[in-house]
């Protein structure tokens, strides 16, 4: 008989802060390198466990386009910002992305 237990997912639902900085980019300014937003996360689905959607804050965004997704495991996490319009050409059979 094997048993299979689901494994430990971290649980990152809550607000946080998030900074972006470009380090590589000596020829920006510093005050343009580096950006700080609030970011709400919350999952994605309760049935599905490791996926969670956030909503970037503290700027004025393109419509859309403050959207995050948050896939996480047991040690590790990706993070992904986009946005869901940027998907629609592809839905729609466009060849122009």
């Amino acid at each position: 008989m094997v048993i299979l237990r689901p494994p430990e997912i971290m649980h990152l639902a809550a607000a946080y802060t998030l900074t972006f900085e470009a380090a590589a980019c000596e020829s920006l300014p510093a005050d343009v390198r580096r950006r700080t937003y609030t970011v709400s996360i919350e999952e994605s689905d309760p049935f599905v466990p490791g996926f969670f959607r956030g909503a970037l804050g503290g700027a004025d965004f393109y419509p859309g386009y403050n959207a995050l997704s948050v896939t996480v495991g047991q040690d590790r996490g990706l993070l992904m910002v986009f946005s869901w319009y940027s998907f629609q050409p592809m839905a729609r059979g466009s060849p122009h992305l």
